[in-house]
């Protein structure tokens, strides 16, 4: 494959050569020539920005788009539990427990239009967000009702649906972290992090609620005053202590706290943060599920082992990923109301590392290629068909593995290219990659 093609392309490309090896073999006798022809899908319209693929171009146009003005209920759901946090905080215990019942009510009142700003307009649910401090303060009833402020490491999951069509618009991907703690939050990325590819570790620091979640476009964020006690107190110190973590001179009198990855960094100066939150999101541009990940280089890693101040770093070039052997495992499934083996396991491996591993080896002339494994056992999803319809593949994937897991079967998917939902034609089979 020629370099700088994205992974979200192989995979699509993989999928679909799948598709149409499996069709091929499963498929009827031609129909008479005078069978009317089928319409052809309506086209998709854009340009991939360059070093990007036509999914998560998809991915980064939808993150651009301005949400909707929040109606007037809205804004006083916001601005009413905003007034009350005010009101809150330089309350005594007394008054604070006399407030409590405002507050849930209030909370109540907030928490859709977070929910939908959250799926909408995460930079915005970002501005309205609470802070750690804040958020630890609040009575528990209140807390329950309000997103979570997090800063963690968690593995991003990149998507693609070519399933068609949602709405008049491109399916598109869809993006998710998974967290250390098991939780698994979809979110909608944006700015320089729209058009990320999955990673298998990425430094973020953002809220969730309800499964949803908003993450800041750059890797470290600055601490906002309120927060630096709690900061300090509960997360790890990345780097020397007393020492720039980028330069590695000393703080001075006015150092610049920030918090990323489940860590804090120190700085002298905010032009120190901003050169090294630059040259991490080059690296997360970078095609491969490392690269952006030298951030999180364990404690007592020497300095210049995750960024040096004069070159550009260590990371390997994309191509040491793209063009490189990929292993994938397809998960058989079924539902309850189409029970039974999609395909059968033997055939499906066999056409994948037949025909479409040679597909792929040709048009990457040798670079690249896939060895799949099928899984053995076919997989009971917890929902009908036509639940999973397209714009719900990520579901479907989701689903999959999970039922997977739950077998025991001792194969661990983390040793696999992952990523990708695709479901069958109406004449062929539903499994996922």
């Amino acid at each position: 494959m020629k370099k700088g093609n994205g992974l979200l392309f192989l995979f699509i490309l993989l999928i679909v050569l799948t598709i149409l090896a499996v069709a091929r073999q499963q498929r009827p006798a031609a129909p008479p020539a005078s069978a009317p022809a089928v319409p052809a899908a309506p086209e998709r319209h854009g340009v991939a920005p360059s070093g990007t693929s036509a999914s998560t171009a998809i991915l980064a146009e939808r993150a651009s788009r301005p949400v909707q003005k929040l109606d007037g209920r809205a804004q006083g759901a916001l601005a009413g539990f905003r007034d009350w946090l005010n009101r809150y905080r330089v309350a005594d215990p007394t008054a604070r427990a006399a407030l409590a019942d405002e507050g849930v009510r209030l909370a109540r009142a907030r928490r859709s239009v977070m929910a939908r700003l959250l799926r909408e307009d995460p930079r915005r649910a970002l501005g309205e967000a609470l802070g750690f401090a804040d958020h630890a303060a609040l009575p528990p009833a209140v807390r329950a009702l309000v997103e979570t402020p997090f800063s963690a490491a968690a593995e991003l999951d990149v998507l693609p649906d070519e399933s068609g069509q949602v709405g008049g618009r491109p399916g598109g991907p869809s993006a998710w972290l998974n967290l250390v703690d098991g939780r698994r939050l979809r979110v909608r990325l944006f700015g320089p992090r729209a058009a990320l590819t999955s990673k298998a570790a990425l430094p973020v620091t953002g809220i969730h609620l309800d499964g949803q979640a908003a993450v800041w476009q750059e890797a470290l964020v600055p601490v906002a005053a309120a927060d630096r006690d709690y900061v300090q107190r509960h997360f790890p110190l990345a780097g020397e202590a007393g020492h720039d973590f980028l330069t590695g001179e000393p703080l001075g009198p006015r150092p610049v706290l920030a918090l990323g990855g489940g860590r804090r960094f120190q700085f002298a100066s905010r032009a120190n943060l901003d050169t090294l939150n630059r040259r991490q999101a080059a690296r997360e541009r970078q095609i491969g599920p490392r690269a952006g990940s030298e951030l999180l280089a364990p404690a007592g890693t020497a300095r210049s082992a995750v960024f040096d101040v004069t070159t550009t770093g260590l990371t390997p070039p994309a191509s040491t990923w793209t063009e490189t052997d990929k292993s994938v495992f397809y998960i058989r499934v079924d539902f309850p109301d189409k029970p039974g083996a999609p395909v059968d396991a033997a055939t499906l491996a066999g056409v994948v590392n037949g025909t479409v591993a040679d597909q792929l080896r040709d048009m990457s002339y040798g670079k690249t290629t896939v060895q799949a494994t099928v899984s053995s056992v076919v997989v009971r999803l917890p929902q009908n068909a036509g639940y999973y319809a397209p714009g719900r593949s990520d579901e479907l994937y989701s689903d999959a593995r999970a039922a997977f897991d739950a077998l025991g079967t001792g194969v661990d998917l983390n040793g696999y290219l992952s990523g990708s939902v695709k479901r069958g034609s109406r004449k062929t089979s539903d499994f996922a990659v």
